[in-house]
């Protein structure tokens, strides 16, 4: 309603009907009344839960650039079939799938809300040599009373298989009279040979184990060859092969735990091994259907209402269900380690044939949503309980995927293309925030796969940005390494900046995972191998500044972002620019870099000796300095003291001309010199900054004659006012 009678358009339409009937005559009959006007009922206000994911906006990254307006004699965009196409203008970061909300759990009434599967992960605390009683159940007409393992269950068992082996092939057929029911009776009886297996099952003598393991083995081999061939149609038939292939996932794990006996022979565990990836392959399989996915997103957007949130997730979202289940069997068996995430990015690039060489847009999208469907029901424990916040603390992550879906993007990139368009610029943003999202957001930590794929893209350009893509400045968070910055994406963060921030945040991920060696070897892979030498005799391009600027922002991120004993050298990043014979902006940008790295080290609570190789590098960059603004006077005189050509006036015109420049690079050092000193948390921190520094050089600047000079000289009196000043200091 507000938004009705707030809009601009149907105020002003209304306007301007009432004035136009005021200016025209009354065409009225005489003796009609005139027509009483409909007065609108208020509407009861609505209460809206503001918490819910449904009222939270979606991350889009959305650019308003224009698309170049091809002009006649321009080249077309390329329409060949290995080009990408499919672009839009903006694309969602994450899908608008948020994590689950606190409170969310699957009803008691469903196998993982039972506590049934939770049991069956750890049933081998029970003795399996003592007896256990007896179950009985039924399967049609037939009545079961099964205790300790002998001919007689191994019999029956394989009754109750082709029992539902039968059911399937005629449901899948279209011969069942009442499909509901007697799916529902399979997965009823699956859940009871669970039951068996984990509460009743014994065994007279240990050795019969084997036999066990192979009759049910063989069983459920034959019933893995059924579900194989089945392809589902309707929500209803994915649901019911959903749960009967997460109950066989469950069934086969009961089968491998009790293989781990060691009269159980080697061979005989590898094959329930392969069946039970088998049987988990075929969940996932449906699982990442686009009926499997629709279903979870149902799950998904009915779980945002509170009131359904609280009465738990009902027993009709299976294939959520069964996913989670998969996903903790999986993820549980030491020897199947990584098998999840191979067993999604198969599923995922059959689905797509070759992934790699995708050059639909759409199609990579689809998968991308995909793959964020299921990143919610990850925080789902055993029982079906949510566990807020568990991404963070348990492994996750499936970059083998990820790095899939990359590369049909990144590899078509051509710095030299006139074609390319610049929604795939835009593109790429997008994918570089979405990675920076799932390390983030979603608790990818352990994310070295992703960190050298997108470096790689960019030192293969050897750092230079993208096209259509303006980087004339260093990220903020730089500027701000001693006030613990944020690394959050902005909106209008190119490429190469998205990637220093998933550099920042995933290495200091990494330095809690793994030891100082290998977080070491993971930093210094990102180092950069080539050089840059910008003479300042020669004219320079702003893209080789900007990529000069890039390789300063990585190894200043780098440095940040991991421990001392794992940083790149300061001499490396120093030996990026030469003072003596580089652009001026060259050096400015190694004069920042020095004092935001600076500023970061004083921050931290290490060593004194470490501002050592600061003091060094700012002392050198300045006596280099004061070399050339003395050289710029000699020159000059020099060449003219030949021949006696020019005036005076013109000399000294000419001199000043050069030397501005360079004063104005001492400006900047003692400036940034000035201010570490003002930061230093002590005096012996003070001390080994300007332990040195050519003070005395730079005194010696002062002439009476020339004011311009003496600025410089003032800014070295103000570094030795604040020494002083922090040596009068009281100590912290």
């Amino acid at each position: 309603i507000s938004s009705r009678s707030s809009s601009p358009a149907t105020a002003g339409a209304q306007t301007t009907g009432t004035s136009q009937s005021a200016n025209k005559p009354d065409v009225r009959p005489p003796g009609a009344r005139p027509q009483a006007q409909r007065q609108l009922k208020k509407r009861p206000p609505k209460r809206l839960a503001v918490n819910d994911n449904q009222f939270q906006r979606p991350l889009v990254l959305e650019s308003t650039d224009p698309e170049p307006l091809l002009q006649n004699g321009d080249l077309p965009i390329d329409s060949s079939s290995d080009a990408l196409h499919g672009f839009k203008p903006s694309y969602s970061v994450a899908f608008n799938i948020f994590p689950l909300s606190t409170g969310t759990f699957f009803h008691q009434t469903t196998f993982l809300g039972s506590g049934q599967f939770a049991h069956s992960l750890e049933f081998l605390k029970r003795d399996l040599d003592r007896d256990a009683g007896f179950l009985s159940f039924k399967a049609g007409d037939r009545a079961f009373r099964w205790g300790s393992w002998n001919d007689a269950v191994s019999s029956e068992l394989g009754l109750v298989f082709d029992s539902m082996i039968e059911t399937i092939e005629k449901n899948d057929a279209g011969l069942t009279g009442t499909p509901g029911h007697t799916e529902k009776n399979d997965c009823s009886l699956y859940k009871c040979l669970i039951k068996y297996v984990r509460d009743t099952l014994s065994f007279i003598d240990p050795v019969d184990r084997i036999g066990f393991v192979r009759r049910a083995l063989s069983l459920v081999c034959k019933l893995n060859d059924t579900l194989t061939t089945l392809a589902p149609r309707s929500e209803h038939e994915i649901d019911y092969l959903a749960a009967i292939c997460s109950y066989n996932s469950v069934f086969t794990y009961l089968l491998l735990q009790i293989s781990g006996h060691d009269l159980v022979d080697d061979a005989l565990t590898r094959e329930v091994l392969g069946s039970l990836t088998r049987a988990a392959k075929q969940t996932i399989t449906l699982v990442t259907t686009p009926l499997g996915q629709s279903s979870i997103r149902r799950l998904l957007a009915n779980i945002e209402s509170p009131e359904k949130r609280d009465a738990g997730i009902q027993g009709d979202h299976l294939v959520a269900e069964a996913y989670v289940i998969v996903r903790h069997i999986l993820r549980g068996t030491d020897r199947l380690k990584g098998c999840l995430e191979e067993l999604l990015t198969e599923s995922y690039a059959s689905q797509d044939n070759d992934l790699v060489n995708l050059a639909d847009i759409n199609r990579l999208e689809r998968v991308w949503h995909c793959l964020f469907t299921t990143l919610p029901l990850d925080e789902l424990d055993a029982s079906g309980i949510a566990r807020i916040g568990s991404r963070f603390w348990e492994a996750h992550g499936n970059w083998a995927i990820v790095k899939t879906l990359l590369r049909p993007v990144l590899d078509r990139y051509d710095a030299t293309s006139i074609t390319q368009p610049i929604s795939y610029y835009k593109y790429c943003r997008t994918l570089f925030h979405r990675c920076f999202y799932l390390i983030n957001g979603w608790g990818w930590r352990d994310c070295k796969p992703i960190l050298d794929t997108l470096y790689d893209f960019f030192a293969k350009n050897t750092l230079y940005n993208l096209k259509h893509e303006e980087g004339y400045r260093s990220p903020a968070f730089l500027d701000e390494l001693d006030q613990k910055p944020s690394l959050e994406v902005q909106a209008d963060d190119p490429c190469f900046h998205i990637l220093l921030k998933i550099i920042a945040s995933g290495l200091r991920y990494l330095v809690k995972i793994y030891d100082q060696k290998k977080v070491r070897n993971f930093a210094w892979r990102l180092l950069p191998n080539h050089g840059r030498v910008y003479p300042k005799e020669k004219p320079i391009r702003q893209e080789d500044l900007d990529a000069l600027r890039n390789h300063h922002d990585l190894l200043c991120t780098l440095y940040y972002a991991v421990p001392d004993g794992c940083r790149p050298r300061l001499q490396t990043i120093r030996d990026l620019v030469h003072p003596a014979s580089s652009h001026r902006e060259t050096c400015n940008i190694s004069i920042r870099s020095w004092a935001r790295l600076v500023r970061f080290k004083l921050s931290t609570n290490e060593d004194v000796a470490g501002l050592e190789p600061f003091s060094d590098w700012h002392n050198y960059f300045v006596s280099e300095l004061l070399k050339q603004h003395a050289l710029a006077r000699q020159e000059v005189e020099s060449q003219n003291a030949a021949g006696n050509k020019f005036s005076d006036q013109l000399v000294e015109r000419t001199i000043a001309q050069n030397q501005r420049q360079i004063e104005s690079l001492l400006k900047t050092a003692l400036n940034g010199l000035n201010s570490a000193i003002r930061s230093a948390p002590t005096l012996q921190h003070a001390h080994k900054l300007v332990l040195g520094a050519p003070i005395k050089a730079l005194l010696g600047l002062f002439n009476a004659r020339i004011a311009r000079v003496n600025t410089t000289v003032s800014d070295a009196l103000q570094v030795i006012v604040t020494y002083v000043q922090k040596c009068d200091s009281p100590p912290a």
